[in-house]
């Protein structure tokens, strides 16, 4: 201490700090030690640590929750070996038990790290106790003995220029030409960054994990192909399909621009000029303004390219689907079984038990005695197929066990009812797969699309949600009845089933979910379903075909859907658009991107009432081909036949909308290097140079 602190030798006896046993965490271990000081004087009985993984300073009471947090494991990482860290990764999460393998290896072949100590004299530690970290190791940098002390026992920092150019990088660095690396002046590890493609300030210690983040990687993808990804709101939860849809479209982006001008912008300050690193705009103005005379930019000029496509889907989701059995729930009885213990329960003459219960439900059911037929179960053996079964968890089959007959099902996603021969249709079907989606997860869905929908997307979409629900709720639902009251339900329909089956509501919905169409799932917001009211779906009639179809419009984008459409044109950017046009004149303009257009449709759905499509029954169908003028003009004249008032809709226009804070902008208030919350950075060199790629 005297050779370090002339100045200030204590005199006498002192404290030392009570050290919290770190490196034998039992519940999390602990990594980075090496990259902590513990900071204490012995003429005070307080102490505090200097995270140089996190660039932070940390109360004793609070070391071991941040040397617990996701936050440090994958900042550590970031500093060690970025291999470690996840491609892609989401935001939501769980970086410490992602990384736990990981860590736990770590520590079993370096261990935790060597925790560093320093003394200081009683009037620098007070000083020091109010600083943040960064005027910490500013002040203490002031003696020109500390940084090489400090330097001595720390690990090589992994800076992304090494790792840009290591023979062994594991990721993908997309966007690279789009970094501003800023030099302060004399330590080479004063520097910071700015990436103006997610218009962040970045520091060092999280840099790396900045370019490997979704956020960055979904904000190259919008500049350099866009249309390649749907809106960020899709992808809420990273999985192995996930991760290799963006791998695989990382590595076709870096074939068809190759390794040519994705080096980073190199800018060294002259000693004396300060940059505030805490606000990005202000920053970028600011090294414009030095680099103005030489005449280069650091915003890089974009060429977008075309919309990149898949190579082969993952089987990841069929692979996980192949070890999740569907079990049978009897609603009846409101018990749960396998297949095999299903049937032999229905079989059970001794007890009774399953009569016993369906004479309960339908009093005039048959004789006790009787034999009990065995049900096809057809929904059971489409779950055991290649392909994941969506939405079955939904769907109740509905058999009768007097007698051998083909069952019924009831979709409640859909509001659907129909016969065994048509379920793989059903199943297989767009209308099914959206409206399951719509039913259990509307955020899951492709928001303002524009092109076709990708359907493998989709059913990926749908089975994560099937996955994150659990297997408690993948249950195959059958309802056994008498026949007499079976015989009532066919031909099926969704309205018949449901009127005749009245009564037995109750055993019917029994454990089916319930439906999240118009609940606040994410960020206390429902999903906006604009203009439902101007949907219009009726029976048509086309020559040499022997039964009526349905056809569906859109009276507010004034014109006919096609079949597959229908379902999804609610949320498509044209339908959309038009309603905000027409209900919230001069919200849009015409380079609006799809997140800022989600963000106006939430503020809309909060002015407007939910609303639901038009269902016109027509004694006489319309014969087909019809145009869209006569068809509204038909249905129009329906309406008032009825008295059911006016076809379409009025529009009332309201308030114009402004964009509020869309994921991007929170972005860049929140994902802030450390350094940055502590205020003004100042930095500096001899000269100004400036190299671009």
């Amino acid at each position: 201490m005297e050779n370090v602190f002339q100045k200030d030798i204590l005199k006498g006896h002192g404290t030392f700090p009570f050290i919290t046993p770190l490196a034998k965490h039992e519940k999390h271990p602990i990594i980075g030690l090496s990259l902590l000081t513990l900071c204490f004087s012995r003429e005070t009985d307080t102490h505090y640590y200097l995270c140089h993984v996190c660039e932070e300073k940390r109360p004793s009471d609070k070391i071991l929750h941040h040397l617990s947090s996701g936050d440090h494991c994958s900042n550590y990482f970031n500093y060690t070996n970025p291999n470690v860290l996840p491609f892609s990764w989401l935001p939501v999460m769980d970086m410490r038990a992602f990384l736990k393998p990981e860590i736990t290896k770590e520590v079993n072949e370096r261990g935790p790290g060597l925790l560093k100590m320093l003394d200081l004299p009683g009037d620098l530690f007070k000083k020091l106790e109010t600083s943040t970290y960064n005027e910490a190791m500013k002040t203490l940098s002031e003696n020109e003995k500390l940084p090489k002390l400090f330097e001595a026992f720390k690990p090589n920092r992994t800076m992304i220029q090494t790792y840009q150019r290591d023979s062994n990088r594991k990721h993908p660095l997309l966007g690279m030409q789009h970094l501003v690396e800023c030099i302060g002046a004399g330590l080479t590890e004063k520097r910071h960054y700015l990436c103006t493609l997610c218009n962040l300030t970045i520091a060092t210690h999280t840099i790396i994990k900045h370019v490997l983040s979704f956020d960055h990687i979904f904000c190259y993808f919008r500049a350099w192909h866009p249309s390649t990804l749907l809106t960020k709101e899709c992808y809420q939860s990273y999985n192995k399909d996930f991760a290799c849809m963006i791998l695989d479209l990382a590595k076709q982006t870096e074939e068809i621009h190759g390794t040519a001008n994705t080096d980073m912008k190199q800018v060294n300050l002259e000693p004396g000029t300060s940059v505030n690193f805490s606000r990005y705009a202000e920053a970028l103005k600011k090294l414009e303004s030095i680099t103005k005379e030489n005449k280069t930019s650091l915003i890089t000029t974009v060429k977008p390219g075309n919309k990149l496509e898949r190579h082969t889907a993952s089987a990841g989701s069929v692979a996980v689907h192949a070890t999740l059995f569907y079990k049978v729930r009897c609603q009846n009885c409101n018990m749960v079984f396998t297949i095999g213990q299903y049937l032999n329960h229905l079989a059970d003459l001794q007890n009774w038990n399953h009569k016993r219960m369906l004479k309960k439900s339908f009093p005039e059911a048959g004789r006790d005695d009787q034999t009990a037929f065995t049900p096809w179960l057809d929904l059971y053996t489409y779950t055991r197929g290649k392909e994941p079964a969506v939405g079955a968890s939904l769907i109740v089959t509905c058999i009768t066990t007097e007698i051998q007959m083909k069952p019924i099902y009831v979709c409640f996603a859909c509001e659907d009812s129909f016969s065994d021969s048509f379920l793989k249709e059903h199943l297989d079907s767009q209308k099914h797969l959206i409206l399951t989606l719509v039913y259990q997860n509307p955020w899951r869905l492709p928001f303002a699309w524009e092109k076709p929908l990708d359907m493998n997307f989709l059913r990926s979409m749908a089975w994560e949600e099937e996955k994150e629900r659990g297997s408690h709720q993948m249950m195959l639902k059958v309802l056994d009845m008498p026949y007499w009251m079976f015989q009532r339900l066919i031909p099926p329909s969704y309205p018949k089933v449901m009127e005749r089956l009245e009564l037995y509501h109750t055993i019917l919905k029994r454990e089916v979910p319930r439906c999240e169409t118009y609940s606040k799932l994410q960020q206390n917001e429902r999903f906006p379903l604009l203009g439902h009211q101007f949907m219009v779906s009726y029976s048509v009639a086309v020559k040499w075909h022997p039964s009526t179809e349905r056809e569906s419009l859109c009276l507010l984008c004034e014109r006919k859907l096609s079949k597959d459409e229908y379902y999804a044109h609610v949320f498509s950017r044209e339908h959309v658009g038009t309603f905000l046009n027409h209900f919230h004149p001069g919200s849009l303009n015409s380079s609006m991107d799809a997140e800022t257009l989600l963000d106006l449709a939430k503020q809309a759905a909060r002015i407007h009432s939910v609303s639901h499509a038009q269902i016109m029954a027509l004694e006489t169908p319309i014969w087909e081909p019809c145009s869209y003028r006569k068809t509204i003009s038909i249905l129009a004249s329906v309406k008032r036949r009825e008295g059911k008032g006016k076809l379409e809709p009025e529009i009332i226009p309201k308030m114009k909308l402004s964009p509020r804070k869309t994921s991007k902008d929170m972005d860049k208030d929140h994902v802030r290097d450390n350094s940055q919350k502590n205020g003004r950075m100042m930095g500096g060199l001899r000269k100004t140079t400036v190299r671009s790629p």
